[in-house]
């Protein structure tokens, strides 16, 4: 949420989701007609009589419910082979195990071909060999498959072609896995470290401090008991990337892969990490461990034991040590780096900012419980209180409330009459005098039968057809509107339901980390579904509650670099008595509606943010539609994600923003700011016409089109050439 108000998305966002969820409405009733059909089909023989039960049963009635198709069981399809560890003989699973094999290594990959889709493969003819207890990086432009190469070393990759063989050691034991976009629960820092390892407290402290997170607890008013909240929006995307290395490091494994996690660390912490991590004296050195590590952060290659260079069209250019690959006229010696003695020269330069921590051990602070809160609160909260159940039957319209009372009154009457009729009936047969004939009392008691199932039907009928319908699509619109709308604060201290979304998101990690064993994984899913349903007071949160020139902010992780462009886009609010001291254009910024102003200011945040799935390229470029089609491809164009959208289809075709690199996304987000600052100018010129340059300086800021572009890492995963070409592009568009 906290990305998406960055790209002034929010807007276009909401409408869409809406429009998604009437859409949904819509198709899903269509399924709850057949549904209430099957259900009065079903009732109807039992009611009508035994005979007819038989009468329709022998006609081959047969009223089944299909079950949801579930897709085909994960199949890994690495194998493992194992080695004598005194002659080094080695006995595999299959005919290829019998290939012959480095002593030393951990991975094998021969004739290799790798990808998403059947017909879009990233990784070509990988031929490769990651040696046993030693560091490995892999580097590359973007979008030539470094991430994934890691998830092909997880098994985890949908279309797979040739051997990757793994040594029955790593087979059958956890990797300790850092993906790209750290997955973090809605829990604390401690709990995101532990996850479901058994406490180790020496162990827990060697890993915050090896991923330099002892200055952030020592701040923090909570220290590790501090919440993340949704997606990790309460840290910086640094501190984000640091408790996943740190979740890394305490799991007990003696495999690891890390997939480009030095991006979103500023010069002196990366340097400092990498150090304490992967350095001589590193922390996985001295466990001997097997590490990949994926980057774009070639300056530390010289540290590496191998070194693997992919090529831009998902191939290996080149692999081996980096003092041969340097010596070679390919790709690594292109990349003029510094050898390891004066990489070592310069980082004793760097200075040590960070705070020292008196104690040897993080200490875990104490829980406090928020003000005014208390234990009725949350009773209230998980029971329900009159006005949310009000709240709840206002939306449903008092046509349907009342449309629906009065047939559920009719199916218990009639159904419990019938029954009573029986009795009437009972007592005339048997006084010996009958005042009715049979055929009368079975016809009143045929007309109660058929009366009740009617009753019924119209109950299914207006509950899960009209008053679905509506209450679904209002109280959803609410509810969006409502976390849309909702503080920065809000997703920090509140259960937004967003568990079992990260939890889908997070499944890479669980299966690398071995969560997914012994019903680990259910058990949470279970634990936190079981949360959101009795969560009914969420209900109430939806109740009521509807320029200058171009300045670099480089600092430290502490400093508050995105929160300084969230100050300055109201996600922020400073405090009351510093609220005149900022001013945008000589308006103080509080006084400035907070959508207009993220309107107005052209933002592009550290998380790239895309539309749902199946929004078109052009829709994700211009959620306004205020562009044309060529003025799209252009930008798309300056950027250089022009070829990747011709192979899609064009900008007409849906966008899967999983399909992307971190890379590319980012370009996509750039292109975006692009585009809207393009827009903006022709508006201007339309409006005021094509100035001179000295009849600008001559007017006031407000007759120019001007503006303010806020920047936050936007070429954090991106290689260096592509780092100089998108600061080439933003000096020469954004003028």
């Amino acid at each position: 949420m906290k990305h998406l108000r960055i790209s002034g998305l929010a807007a276009p966002v909401e409408s869409l989701i809406q429009k998604m969820r009437v859409d949904e409405l819509k198709s899903a009733a269509k399924f709850r007609t057949i549904y209430i059909i099957v259900v009065t089909l079903g009732y109807l023989p039992m009611a009508l009589s035994t005979v007819m039960t038989f009468a329709v049963t022998s006609e081959g009635l047969d009223v089944s419910i299909q079950t949801f198709l579930e897709q085909p069981q994960r199949v890994d399809f690495r194998m493992a082979y194992s080695q004598d560890s005194e002659t080094g003989s080695e006995t595999g699973s299959s005919a290829y195990a019998d290939s012959e094999h480095d002593t030393k290594s951990a991975i094998s990959i021969t004739g290799g071909n790798f990808g998403w889709e059947t017909n879009k493969i990233a990784l070509k003819d990988i031929n490769l060999t990651i040696p046993s207890s030693r560091l490995t990086m892999v580097v590359g432009p973007i979008a030539s498959g470094k991430s994934t190469l890691c998830t092909v070393l997880l098994g985890e990759i949908p279309v797979s072609r040739g051997h990757v063989s793994l040594s029955s050691n790593f087979m059958s034991r956890k990797v300790g896995y850092c993906g790209q976009t750290p997955y973090l629960s809605n829990a604390s820092i401690k709990e995101n470290i532990i996850g479901f390892s058994p406490f180790n407290q020496a162990r827990y402290d060697e890993a915050v401090k090896a991923s330099m997170l002892e200055q952030d607890l020592s701040i923090l008013p909570k220290g590790d008991d501090t919440s993340v909240g949704s997606s990790g929006i309460s840290l910086s995307g640094g501190q984000k990337q640091r408790v996943s290395i740190a979740r890394a490091l305490y799991l007990d494994t003696n495999f690891f892969i890390f997939d480009d996690i030095l991006s979103g660390l500023d010069a002196d912490t990366e340097a400092q990490v990498f150090e304490r991590v992967f350095g001589p004296n590193g922390i996985l050195r001295h466990r001997n461990a097997t590490v990949v590590l994926c980057t774009h952060s070639i300056r530390h290659l010289p540290a590496a034991d191998h070194v693997i260079a992919l090529g831009e069209h998902g191939t290996i250019v080149e692999q081996g040590s980096f003092s041969d690959l340097a010596a070679n006229e390919n790709y690594i010696q292109g990349l003029d780096i510094k050898p390891l003695e004066a990489e070592k020269r310069d980082s004793t330069q760097i200075t040590d900012t960070k705070v020292a921590i008196s104690a040897s051990t993080v200490v875990a602070t104490p829980k406090k419980v928020a003000a005014g809160f208390s234990h009725m609160d949350e009773r209230s909260r998980l029971v329900g209180v009159s006005n949310i159940h009000r709240h709840y039957i206002a939306s449903l319209g008092k046509t349907s409330v009342l449309a629906f009372t009065i047939f559920g009154v009719g199916w218990g009457f009639f159904y419990n009459f019938a029954n009573i009729w029986l009795t009437f009936w009972a007592k005339d047969v048997a006084s010996g005098t009958s005042s009715r004939s049979n055929s009368f009392y079975i016809g009143i008691y045929a007309l109660f039968q058929v009366a009740y199932v009617a009753s019924m039907f119209f109950c299914f009928l207006i509950c899960f057809r009209l008053m679905i319908k509506v209450s679904g699509s209002k109280l959803h619109k609410d509810a969006l509107k409502t976390m849309i709308n909702a503080p920065l604060r809000f997703f920090a201290t509140t259960d937004t339901g967003s568990h079992f979304l990260d939890t889908i998101n997070g499944v890479a990690t669980f299966r690398a980390f071995g969560w997914i064993q012994d019903g680990n994984i259910l058990n949470y899913i279970v634990r936190w579904y079981t949360q959101i349903e009795t969560s009914i007071g969420a209900l109430l949160m939806t109740e009521g509650n509807t320029p200058s020139p171009h300045k670099l902010n480089q600092a430290n992780p502490l400093s508050g670099k995105s929160s300084t462009i969230l100050l300055l886009l109201r996600l922020l609010d400073p405090l009351s008595f510093t609220s005149q001291n900022i001013t945008i254009d000589s308006l103080p910024l509080h006084k400035i509606d907070r959508s207009t102003l993220r309107q107005r200011i052209i933002a592009v945040p550290q998380d790239p943010v895309f539309l749902p799935d199946g929004t078109s390229i052009m829709v994700n470029l211009d959620p306004y539609s205020v562009s044309s089609a060529a003025e799209c491809e252009d930008v798309l164009s300056v950027v250089g994600l022009s070829g990747l959208i011709t192979l899609r289809g064009g900008i007409g075709e849906a966008l899967t923003p999983a399909s992307l690199s971190q890379g590319q996304k980012q370009l996509f987000s750039l292109a975006r700011a692009i585009l809207r600052r393009r827009i903006r100018s022709r508006d201007h010129e339309a409006t005021f016409g094509t100035m001179t340059t000295s009849e600008k300086q001559s007017f006031s800021t407000s007759n120019t089109s001007g503006g303010i572009l806020l920047l936050d890492e936007v070429s954090s995963s991106v290689d260096r050439d592509t780092d100089r070409a998108m600061q080439k592009i933003i000096m020469d568009e954004i003028k």
